[in-house]
């Protein structure tokens, strides 16, 4: 009796669902189909020395678009690969932003750090394909397979004050050391390695005044590449610390009748000073740029300060240092103490601060609150003004300006609301905490949401929150008008910091 209902029971639900069945044509039917991509295609090639490579995968994306994982989805004899149509990104792709990560997580990266491949650097294949060369802990990218296999030198640094560590990718059969340019001591290894130590001679601790640079012979093909040695390793010691503490000012430091600019850099054998007129490289703007400058050589002095005195007038103008050691030779870098900076940060500029003051700051200073008794909203500076909510003047918009902009509200099914400045302030809060202001790695001119944890220069202010970018007091100015105003409505500014 117990089957007869059970079997009934089946039946009777079968002719409902094929009585509830709607009847459908063919084209009803037909699915989807899947989106197919055609044309250029890149080939990540990995090359680990375990050979394992079933835990790793590629994190790519587009600048300016999100990313996401994508596996090694083929091998060859170089390791694994990754094989993806440029039209999967984009349309009229240029470049590919990519991560090598564990699969599935964000537990390692290989090595730390986002690279790039822009393609116009690189030749497809007969196969319309880009080919790039990957090696396991080495953030240089290559653009052949003899390339990426070739003999290289990994780390080669001193280890501590008398011995130099170097490790090679491939087995090492000696290294003979130089001492500002002349042989110093040598080390030539019966069994090859890819790992050797080298001593100093007679324990002689390394004299920091020097330049060291090594040889390194590899087995195979009997490879020999010069190189500098790195001293990084040696800032924290005491023998570093003794020789070179310096706690004086550095920087541009101005007057209206001089700027001595003082940088400290004990490494390096020199180092000039650049002077421009303008703070926009041609190579971001052809018709606001000017790369013309004028160089001074900088003299070395003690605690391995670098010094140079221009005199007359110098406020507004540019400038960088370029520099040379053991590891860089004529490198163009900003000044990290820059107080300022032109467009994207690329180069410092002289301040006279006595005109960044506006009108009140003077009367400025911190509401005296007891730590314990702060109460912190946290924001971004573009995304107070980022919704289309806020009603404010567009030039304000994603801007410091926008962020202490009065008087702007929101309406909708016949309720108003405060927004923006007027929204914090009646929050009730007593300190806003702005995620990173300081000078980003970003393009300044063409702003795109980033948190601002890409740190560029960290004694300047973003100039992409500000209403000019090319002009180095503007982000200035107009940072201060954002902490006196926030102040004197009785919240104190915090500035996040990496």
């Amino acid at each position: 009796m117990k089957k007869t209902k059970i079997l009934i029971l089946a039946v009777s639900l079968l002719l409902l669902l094929v009585g509830c069945a709607k009847k459908t044509t063919m084209t009803e039917n037909t699915t989807k189909k899947p989106v197919t991509y055609t044309g250029d295609k890149f080939a990540f090639h990995y090359n680990r020395e375990d050979g394992k490579y079933n835990k790793w995968a590629l994190w790519l994306w587009a600048t300016g678009k999100d990313g996401a994982e994508f596996k090694f989805n083929g091998e060859d004899e170089y390791g694994a690969v990754a094989t993806y149509y440029l039209s999967q990104f984009g349309k009229d792709l240029t470049e590919i932003n990519f991560i090598v990560k564990s699969q599935g997580s964000w537990d390692q990266k290989d090595p730390d750090g986002d690279r790039k491949v822009v393609f116009s650097e690189f030749t497809k294949d007969s196969n319309d394909t880009y080919h790039i060369y990957l090696c396991s802990g080495e953030a240089s990218i290559y653009k052949t397979a003899d390339e990426g296999l070739a003999p290289r030198i990994q780390t080669l640094e001193f280890s501590t004050v008398h011995s130099i560590n170097v490790i090679g990718n491939s087995e090492i059969k000696g290294v003979e050391i130089f001492k500002d340019g002349t042989s110093y001591t040598s080390k030539m290894l019966d069994t090859p390695s890819k790992e050797v130590e080298v001593d100093l001679l007679d324990g002689e601790n390394v004299d920091f005044e020097s330049e060291y640079t090594a040889k390194v012979i590899f087995k195979k093909n009997d490879t020999v590449i010069e190189k500098g040695i790195g001293i990084s390793k040696l800032y924290d010691t005491n023998e570093f610390g003794s020789a070179f503490n310096y706690s004086g000012e550095l920087g541009a430091i101005y007057t209206k009748e001089s700027t001595l600019f003082r940088v400290w850099s004990p490494v390096s054998s020199s180092i000039t000073l650049r002077i421009y007129s303008n703070g926009t490289p041609l190579s971001v703007s052809s018709t606001l740029g000017s790369d013309e400058y004028v160089e001074y050589e900088m003299v070395k002095g003690e605690k391995g300060v670098f010094e140079y005195t221009l005199s007359g007038d110098q406020e507004g103008k540019y400038y960088t240092f370029v520099v040379t050691n053991s590891q860089y030779k004529d490198k163009e870098i900003v000044d990290p103490y820059a107080l300022s900076a032109g467009v994207n940060g690329l180069r410092g500029m002289v301040v006279d601060f006595s005109k960044t003051n506006i009108d009140g700051w003077d009367s400025v200073s911190i509401n005296e609150y007891d730590r314990k008794e702060l109460t912190v909203w946290e924001t971004h500076v573009a995304d107070m003004t980022s919704s289309t909510t806020w009603k404010g003047s567009e030039a304000n918009r994603k801007k410091f300006l926008g962020t202490i902009e009065a008087g702007t509200t929101y309406t909708e099914g016949g309720k108003t609301v405060k927004t923006g400045f007027d929204h914090v302030k009646e929050l009730g809060v007593n300190a806003i905490q702005f995620v990173p202001v300081f000078d980003q790695a970003n393009d300044e001119v063409n702003m795109t949401f980033n948190w601002g944890y890409n740190p560029l220069n960290y004694n300047v202010i973003e100039g992409g929150y500000s209403s000019n970018p090319y002009d180095g007091y503007a982000r200035i100015k107009e940072f201060k008008q954002v902490v006196m105003a926030y102040t004197n409505a009785g919240i104190n500014v915090i500035m996040d910091v990496v």
